[in-house]
């Protein structure tokens, strides 16, 4: 939602005034985020017993070069003060890098302290909807309210080559985890006006239920081609603490490139 909230921010005054029906915009944009996660799976032991967990932290700049597949796409309905909006991301990426935190040998009695370099893979879709209303429009700007909800499944994979004096776990193997989260939202959006065709975009949103807590931010510049036509250059957030025993936290952070179009 951040994103048709933000890129498709409210319209002028002069053109909310003026709308007496029914508008819509369609945002496609692309957004290059760096990801920072700390994951947890589950580790069969090597000579049996219960299971162990390994943590680790992939760095947030390996991910760039090993997109495999981007889907992403805003869009927004307005009626005067009344909005509706959504943003859908589906990503697909691979590293070669990772940090593994820590081994937690079985019944969590053994923690030996590791680094090294192995290959994690990460898919999600995130998908966001809700309302708004326009509390305040003038020649200086737009402010609006918005309530919703987001959801996000996240799918991570690692896969590890050990090598040393370990007698617990395999030196060579695979995990995988998912988690499903859905999350109530509430949160701000608008523009800042700087006078002919520039404007300041920007959105916040905070909200738990299936996290402990999440909370996304957006903020940039942006340029009106015409009434109908828009470009925006920002940047984006969106964190998560989950709770979870699978993924403990997770954050997309990183430039956006979009091009919105209104009817």
């Amino acid at each position: 939602m951040a994103l048709a909230c933000a890129l498709a921010s409210p319209a002028s005054a002069a053109d909310a005034q003026a709308d007496t029906g029914w508008s819509w915009s369609v945002t496609p944009y692309v957004w290059l985020p760096s990801i920072n996660g700390t994951f947890n799976y589950a580790v069969p032991p090597q000579n049996g017993g219960s299971n162990g967990s390994v943590s680790a932290s992939s760095g947030p700049n390996n991910y760039l070069s090993n997109l495999n597949f981007a889907a992403m796409l805003a869009g927004e309905a307005r009626r005067d003060r009344l909005t509706f909006v959504g943003d859908f991301i589906n990503l697909n990426l691979s590293d070669n890098k990772a940090k593994l935190r820590n081994f937690n040998g079985p019944g969590g009695i053994v923690v030996i302290p590791v680094t090294f370099a192995a290959q994690t893979h990460i898919s999600g879709t995130i998908a966001e909807g809700g309302a708004g209303w326009t509390l305040s429009r003038g020649s200086a700007g737009n402010l609006d309210v918005l309530l919703g909800v987001r959801y996000a499944g996240v799918t991570s994979s690692l896969a590890w080559q050990i090598t040393g004096p370990f007698n617990i776990f395999n030196p060579n193997g695979s995990v995988s985890s998912k988690v499903n989260l859905t999350d109530a939202i509430g949160g701000v959006r608008g523009r800042l006006n700087l006078g002919g065709h520039w404007y300041l975009p920007y959105y916040l949103d905070g909200g738990a239920g299936g996290s402990q807590f999440t909370w996304q931010g957006v903020g940039g510049f942006a340029y009106a081609l015409n009434k109908n036509t828009s470009l925006q250059v920002v940047h984006r957030t969106l964190h998560y603490t989950t709770g979870s025993s699978a993924l403990q936290n997770i954050s997309f952070s990183g430039p956006a490139l979009a091009a919105t179009f209104r009817f």
